[in-house]
């Protein structure tokens, strides 16, 4: 589980919020790599439904696991994009 400053357990966990990434990627055909970061009000919407996640959860502290989730999608994707080109 993702854990907040005071050492909280978030009513989320890292799993739920790669599924919620994840799905948002799907959607638009890939990791984008052309934006700066998925907003929460994004992927709250997926954790809501999907695992009854409370709406209540605080956007800000979601957005930091959020952030450093998709850094590394877009690190991997862009990986990715490299090693196809033509040498």
């Amino acid at each position: 589980m993702a854990a907040n400053k005071g050492g909280r357990n978030a009513t989320y966990t890292l799993k739920q919020v790669r599924f919620a990434l994840e799905k948002i990627f799907a959607e638009r055909g890939r990791v984008p790599t052309d934006v700066a970061q998925i907003p929460a009000s994004d992927v709250l919407p997926i954790l809501t439904s999907i695992f009854d996640i409370s709406p209540t959860v605080r956007p800000e502290s979601m957005q930091k696991v959020i952030d450093e989730l998709f850094d590394e999608y877009v690190d991997r994707q862009r990986r990715d994009d490299r090693a196809r080109l033509p040498s």
